[in-house]
């Protein structure tokens, strides 16, 4: 067990590319649910 873990800086930085299409698809749905959320209660632009 000598393998380092990344640093924060490093995880920060990590190439989008890595991200599956899988993870990137739900976060757009959660991005779009939350601003139909803010929407329907009033609260969009108010973060």
């Amino acid at each position: 067990m000598d393998e380092a873990l990344p640093t924060q800086a490093e995880q920060l930085h990590t190439p989008e590319e890595k991200t599956s299409p899988e993870v990137k698809r739900a976060a757009v749905e959660i991005e779009a649910t939350e601003i139909a959320i803010a929407a329907h209660t009033g609260l969009q632009g108010k973060n």
